[in-house]
Parts: C-alpha cells; sequence; structure tokens
C-alpha cells in the first residue's frame, strides 16, 4: 500500500495515496525543453489538493499522465500502488473505478441527446453493472428533479458542468479529477460549481484534484495547494500556509494576480 508523508507542519503522517506520481519527465518532439522535469505529485485518500499553474506550465500534460491518456518518456504512476499506463480500455477498467475526471468543457463528453439521469448513470453502468448513486448525486449538486429526465443540450453551461462532475461521482471512486471545472463561468456559476464539488468529496471522502490556473478557487475548495512552473513542482504547502507565506516568485505572481488573496 502506497503512502505519503504529512504536510501539515507536524512531521510524517501515512497516509494512503490515491493517486501519485514520481520522477515524471516527457518532452514533445521538436521542443527543445522537457514539458515535465521530475515531476512528483502525491493525493492521500479523502485530500483535497489544488495543481496551479498557468498555461505553459506543464499541467495539461501531467494531467493527462495521471489519467494514463499519454505515455512519457522516464518516471511511474501509481494509483492505489499499482502502476499505471495507457493501454486498452478493458486493463484500465480497475483504475477508471477508482479515479474519475470531470472535463473542462463538458460539451466534449457529455452527449447532447442524452438524458441527464443517463448521462449520469452511465459509467456506474459500465464500471459497477447498476445506476450508482445516480440521484443522490444529482441532488447533491443542486439539479432538480424536474431536470432529470431533460436532454442535457437543455441545459444552460453551469448546469452541465454539474451535472458532469455528478456524472464522475456516480460510480463511487476514490479521486476525482477536476480540470477547470469553473473556467469561463461567471461568480455566482463558480460558487455553485465549487460548492457542489466540495459537498460530494465530503459526503462521501472523495478525494479530489483540481486544476487551476486560479489562486481564489484554489483557497476555496482545497486545504493543499501545489504550484506547478516550468514542468517542475516548485510549492506544495498546506492552503493557509502557502496563502499567508507563498516561498516561490511564482506563487507570488499567481497570488497578485488575485487581489483579494493577496
Amino acid at each position: 500500500m502506497a503512502r505519503v508523508a504529512g504536510r501539515d507542519g507536524h512531521g510524517e503522517r501515512a497516509m494512503t495515496a490515491v493517486l501519485e506520481c514520481a520522477d515524471l519527465v516527457h518532452t514533445y518532439p521538436g521542443r527543445p525543453r522537457p514539458v515535465l522535469r521530475g515531476v512528483g505529485l502525491s493525493v492521500a485518500a479523502g485530500e483535497r489538493v489544488a495543481l496551479v499553474g498557468r498555461s505553459g506550465s506543464g499541467k495539461s500534460t501531467l494531467v493527462r499522465a495521471l489519467l494514463a491518456l499519454e505515455a512519457v518518456e522516464s518516471g511511474v504512476v501509481r494509483c492505489a500502488g499499482r502502476p499505471v499506463a495507457p493501454g486498452p480500455v478493458r486493463r484500465l477498467r480497475w483504475f477508471r473505478r477508482i479515479v474519475q475526471y470531470v472535463p473542462q468543457d463538458p460539451a466534449s463528453t457529455l452527449d447532447p441527446r442524452a438524458r441527464v439521469r443517463d448521462i449520469v448513470a452511465e459509467p456506474a453502468r459500465r464500471l459497477r453493472g447498476d445506476d450508482g448513486d445516480t440521484r443522490v448525486a444529482l441532488e447533491s449538486v443542486e439539479i432538480p428533479a424536474e431536470l432529470h429526465g431533460a436532454r442535457v443540450r437543455d441545459l444552460s453551461g453551469g448546469q452541465a458542468q454539474r451535472v458532469a462532475i455528478a456524472r464522475a461521482w456516480s460510480p463511487g471512486p476514490q479521486l476525482i479529477l477536476a480540470d477547470e471545472p469553473v473556467s469561463g463561468l461567471d461568480p455566482p456559476l463558480r460558487a455553485r460549481v465549487t460548492g457542489a464539488l466540495r459537498t460530494l468529496s465530503e459526503r462521501r471522502g472523495t478525494a479530489l484534484l483540481l486544476v487551476t490556473h486560479d489562486l481564489s478557487v484554489a483557497a476555496r475548495l482545497c486545504d493543499r495547494i501545489v504550484v506547478m512552473h516550468d514542468g517542475r513542482i516548485v510549492e506544495d504547502r498546506d492552503a493557509a500556509g502557502l496563502l499567508a507565506g507563498p516561498a516561490h516568485p511564482e506563487t507570488r505572481a499567481l497570488l497578485a494576480a488575485v487581489p483579494r488573496l493577496a
């Protein structure tokens, strides 16, 4: 069973790592510098962790590696202690039961013709053979009962994003990886979507890895913040400590971009 060290300033603390990577290195053809330069990251059971970085920091490549969607030159990704790498759908079925994904743009993954209740139940049917916690998941993200039979195409942007969150949660994963889930939403919708993620995480103790460029979103939702810059992890601390005293120039720059947190 994989373990990670505690980061609360009180020494080592054993926690089960749901998803982790070590020493990831990757270079794209035609680029002079690696996009990942020895990256290591872990998310323990029940943790809410934000991976924060600007465009070009390498976080998108890291996400694809963590989801077993892209192979890297060297290093290892593990889920519940087992190595994970891209491969056939059947071989990765165990991994998809543990880790589910919420994309930035739900339109890219949700069939517009499908009914809401069916689109949410689909991962559980495929991975578990039942409808999972479809009703509870939809209620938890504030999708009213009258919309459960609606077509996805009839939803607003905020509703579609919350349906994508419910869909990821319904099969009962141990971790949800949410990639920029509130990017492009107005402030009231951002608050509702982040609230939905927190509610579902707390209800079952589901771990969360939130990928964002916005420290204000990370601060509202996560207990730990990991900052990525130029293909490396440059800071990995509890959220309160990082916001109170950022140690790396990149963290300070990200914080300065959010005046109310600076």
